[in-house]
């Protein structure tokens, strides 16, 4: 593996260009490479076959090579020969990797999934963010009663202490991660899951992030700090300082490739490829032992067929190729039109990461009730081929499309429907309305053959 400190040196001996002739450059080469590799396939068939997941990957390779990445700190181009990009494949391939995540009694591992394989997904609940900093224990204490629940994507992301704002790049942003880390563990105390999984860290910086991970705040297992590229191909020098001072705490780097369908990269195939790509420079520079995929459209979402398609075929190309631990967001943050259709949305996604290949479900919806809905919907697909996951994919599409319909004009943003929204605080119980949306959901979902046997909703 190449060592991280040499990426700093890359950025000052690489290519000096603006963004923008980054930018051109970087679609110049997607629209060549697709073509190339044939990209430009039927989203229609959401499930990634062999063949597909292997053009993405192939495809992606050569744009990394081709491509790099752009450092905006420095205003240059990083870039990986081919041959360094397949030695480090190689590695990843011929050692699989383990994700250890948890402290003590809530230390688990997890492994690479293959779509079909049987395993289920394990689930890091959201929650947040949570705005206000009094929301984390209700929020903490109410996602572990769900027994399928085994860590958090982030148990906090707090703007707002007592009478505190939290300013981005001031002391007070890192006040806000120190109070959020502090009653996070305060909470695991108090309701016996101390040792769990809390997340990525709300870190503001490098160094503020290393300042949660000591005795009495995060265990080095128990958090993750972020090392990923923002679309497209972008990044500055704060991730190789994160991923730096992660090998040096013993932290997994949080690392999440992701890319916008229609955007710099084009349709899905592009994006496809892009994604592929961004992964595979973040295992470069950071080491890291698993990556998430984050792929949405122009609008942000993730809930459509085009934006599926995608996830589908990087998930499949990573099982193929590199054999590392893969995390999904099973969650749109889009505006819905009301509660049902975010609940079978996310659901949706569950079940294609699930049939695709994904270790691990994050986000999973917004409530414990959701989280309890994916995990039901995960197990029933865990074991069923991409030829029987299709038909149900298709059917939530049209169910999806039927609710948005039926209400035309209706608006449900995403903080109402996050935990906070739609839960009593003192109960930990959810709203009679809210609850009522969920039943509806299931039912329809039920009737749309997901298979959520052993669901309760009592």
């Amino acid at each position: 593996m190449i060592p991280i400190i040499d990426f700093e040196r890359r950025s000052f001996v690489g290519q000096n260009m603006t963004s923008n002739d980054f930018d051109d450059f970087l679609m110049e080469t997607a629209m060549e490479l697709q073509d190339e590799y044939d990209l430009k396939w039927d989203w229609n068939q959401v499930m990634a076959d062999d063949d597909r997941a292997d053009r993405v990957f192939e495809a992606a390779v050569k744009f990394l090579a081709e491509v790099g990445v752009y450092n905006r700190s420095t205003s240059s181009v990083i870039k990986w020969t081919e041959q360094e990009i397949r030695d480090m494949v190689a590695d990843y391939k011929n050692n699989p990797r383990k994700l250890t995540v948890g402290a003590g009694k809530e230390a688990y591992t997890i492994e690479g999934r293959r779509g079909g394989d049987g395993k289920v997904p394990a689930i890091w609940a959201g929650g947040g963010p949570l705005f206000n900093a009094d929301f984390i224990e209700p929020s903490i204490t109410a996602f572990v009663k769900e027994p399928c629940v085994k860590g958090f994507t982030k148990a906090g992301g707090v703007a707002k202490v007592d009478d505190i704002a939290a300013r981005a790049d001031f002391t007070s942003e890192v006040y806000a991660q120190l109070v959020e880390t502090d009653r996070q563990i305060a909470t695991l105390k108090k309701v016996g899951r101390e040792g769990m999984f809390l997340g990525n860290v709300n870190s503001p910086s490098p160094a503020s992030g290393a300042l949660c991970v000591r005795p009495g705040r995060y265990e080095p297992t128990q958090c993750m700090m972020g090392v990923h590229i923002a679309p497209e191909q972008k990044i500055d020098r704060n991730r190789f300082t994160s991923a730096l001072a992660c090998e040096d705490l013993g932290v997994t780097p949080w690392a999440s490739a992701m890319s916008m369908v229609g955007g710099l990269a084009g349709g899905p195939g592009g994006a496809a490829m892009c994604t592929m790509a961004n992964m595979l420079a973040q295992l470069s520079y950071s080491h890291s032992p698993w990556c998430n995929i984050a792929i949405t459209d122009m609008k942000g979402s993730s809930k459509t067929d085009m934006v599926l398609s995608c996830v589908s075929a990087v998930l499949r190309a990573v099982e193929r190729h590199l054999g590392i631990p893969t995390g999904v967001p099973c969650c749109d943050s889009t505006v819905s039109t009301c509660h049902e259709e975010a609940i079978v949305a996310g659901t949706l996604i569950a079940i294609v990461s699930a049939a695709s290949g994904a270790a691990v479900n994050w986000l999973t919806g917004t409530t414990p009730l959701t989280a309890r809905i994916q995990d039901a919907a995960m197990r029933g697909v865990a074991s069923m081929s991409a030829g029987q996951v299709e038909p149900i994919i298709h059917n939530l599409l049209d169910v999806i499309k039927r609710i948005q319909d039926e209400h035309a004009g209706q608006t449900c943003p995403f903080d109402r429907q996050l935990f906070f929204a739609v839960y009593d605080l003192q109960s930990l119980e959810p709203k009679p309305e809210y609850k009522a949306a969920v039943k509806n959901a299931v039912a329809m979902m039920r009737e749309a053959d997901v298979p959520l046997d052993g669901l309760t909703l009592d």
